[in-house]
């Protein structure tokens, strides 16, 4: 190659050297002089645009990018294992782990060759944004296509429902710093929300978010809208433009904020309408305390998670009363297990919000059972769901199931509570003593009586066990269970049954009288009625009509 090169040059000084002698004379010519140069050919060009030499947070869907010129083929394969031919970009699936990608590119004059290492790694950190996963999310951030080093410092975030809006983030966000950090989680779809003329977010458990946006608002009906910051005219916002319902605006950090139409001025008359409301307002607020309320759905929870699992969960709230109600969400007993970053929640009147809550078992968690309760509360009341988390082992010998009988669902003190019991050996071990343990909780976690014995176990097994109840145990909610133990591994079921006052035999004759005195009572009324209605009384009007009045 080096001896062309060096005749092509040779050549081409002969070529010039002729055309300055026979062309170029320094005199003006009208005839035509043609030069032409050849370009030497060089081997392509190539470079690695994704992946990067850095953390993935998934192994699924990882982009291939690159810029390539020059080439007549192009090829490239994963860890030195299969070529595969490339024309364009595209995404691969690999295992956990380090990998190195290869890129090659060859023409005549050469071949050229590119690599990356990267690792994945998809317990490292877990971005909940399923709520901007959907088809209405628009331009929203794919937020799992990064790796944890670019989530650290991610500009232009979007998240958006194309139904409602979207909020557009310019500054450099981290996003793995979040209330829920230490549990390398942040949790987007608990601390944002993008609803029909309304956006938040939540700056606690969000603190990097907690910065300037802009904020668009679908499918407004305001002639003049004007712009709230938790329910109060926001100063601070500045509007950008209002065309087609759409309303586009500033905002100075995170919050919650809605539109409103801008109250017209008026004189004189506005005090008329606000005294009016006097008369019959007592009577309307006693109405309104009675039926107002809440009620939740379902009242008890359970959850079974593996250690480094995670899971989600909801809660419907109902509205009972005309009038909407403020409801404060609290957890106890479950730090760190249960998490939901809607501390505060705004139910309209005869209507249901759904909640989600999020539960971790955390990798360092120990396996067994653990007990706390959500409050939802708020002026006309409070309501509590009992929690029960069962976390295993991660990789548990066992599975195990504890079911209570329907007969022993609701029983008295002093009775047997019966439970069925399963356990599979999901090992290859084969016939293996296990330990069994039984425990009985109150609804505050507080242990009530235990009991154990020890097992063999080959594949399954599957038995009854009765737990004679104390006469002094209280009346209430009550948690059983189970524990299988086999050397370092554990794992956990738990169930609920319900324990009921015991009547006693006096007070239970009294209510039987009464229950007798009351249906008697009952059935006389409805009989007289039915008299009535079959002979009703003679009306002075008709005796006269009939001219028997008067007559005794």
């Amino acid at each position: 190659m080096r001896l062309r090169n060096i005749l092509l040059g040779a050549i081409l000084v002969i070529f010039a050297l002729h055309v300055a002698s026979s062309t170029i004379t320094g005199r003006a010519t009208s005839q035509p002089t043609t030069i032409t140069i050849q370009v030497i050919a060089s081997p392509p060009s190539l470079a690695i645009t994704s992946p990067r030499n850095e953390t993935y947070i998934t192994n699924n869907s990882i982009l291939l990018n690159f810029s390539a010129s020059g080439q007549d083929s192009l090829w490239y394969n994963l860890d030195n294992t299969n070529n595969i031919t490339l024309t364009s970009y595209l995404y691969f699936n690999t295992s956990q782990g380090s990998h190195t990608l290869y890129i090659f590119a060859n023409n005549s004059e050469g071949m050229v060759t590119k690599n990356v290492t990267f690792s994945i790694n998809s317990t490292k950190f877990t971005v909940f944004y399923e709520n901007y996963k959907t088809a209405t999310r628009g331009s929203s951030t794919d937020f799992i296509t990064y790796t944890y080093e670019q989530l650290q410092n991610l500009t232009n975030i979007v998240l958006e429902d194309t139904r409602y809006g979207k909020v557009s983030f310019s500054q450099q966000i981290n996003v793995t710093n979040s209330e829920t950090a230490s549990l390398m989680v942040t949790n987007l779809d608990n601390n944002t929300n993008v609803s029909s003329n309304r956006i938040s977010i939540n700056a606690t458990a969000l603190p990097n978010f907690n910065t300037s946006a802009t904020i668009s608002l679908y499918g407004l009906t305001s002639t003049t809208p004007r712009i709230l910051r938790d329910g109060a005219v926001c100063s601070l916002c500045t509007q950008v433009s209002y065309q087609s319902g759409t309303l586009i605006f500033t905002v100075p950090d995170a919050s919650v904020y809605t539109t409103e139409e801008t109250p017209v001025s008026a004189g004189g008359g506005g005090g008329s309408s606000g005294g009016s409301s006097g008369g019959g307002g007592g009577s309307s607020s006693i109405i309104e305390k009675i039926t107002r309320g809440i009620s939740v759905d379902p009242e008890q929870i359970s959850v079974s998670l593996k250690q480094g699992e995670t899971t989600r969960k909801t809660i419907q709230i109902y509205n009972k009363g005309p009038a909407s109600e403020h409801i404060k969400i609290n957890t106890t007993r479950l730090t760190d297990l249960v998490i939901s970053s809607q501390k505060t929640i705004e139910v309209g009147p005869h209507q249901t919000v759904t909640v989600p809550f999020d539960f971790i078992a955390r990798e360092d968690l120990s396996p067994g059972p653990y007990l706390g309760k959500i409050t939802l509360s708020s002026e006309a009341g409070e309501q509590e769901v009992l929690v029960i988390v069962d976390v295993q082992s991660k990789q548990p010998l066992f599975d195990i199931k504890a079911e209570i009988l329907k007969s022993s669902l609701s029983i008295n003190p002093g009775e047997d509570v019966v439970a069925q019991i399963t356990l599979y050996n999901l090992g290859t071990v084969g016939r293996i003593d296990t330990q069994i343990d039984y425990t009985i909780l109150n609804s505050e976690g507080k242990v009530v009586m235990t009991d154990h014995e020890t097992l063999a176990v080959e594949t399954q097994t599957s038995f009854v066990k009765k737990f004679m109840l104390p006469q002094s145990i209280s009346p209430g909610t009550y948690i059983l269970n189970v524990k299988a133990i086999y050397g370092e591994t554990a794992a956990s079921a738990s169930t609920w049954f319900f324990v009921g006052k015991e009547i006693p035999f006096g007070e239970l004759i009294l209510y039987i009288i009464l229950g007798i005195i009351t249906l008697a009572v009952a059935i006389f009324n409805k009989l007289r009625s039915l008299r009535r209605k079959r002979h009703p009384p003679i009306s002075e009007i008709e005796l006269v009509n009939t001219g028997l009045a008067g007559i005794k």
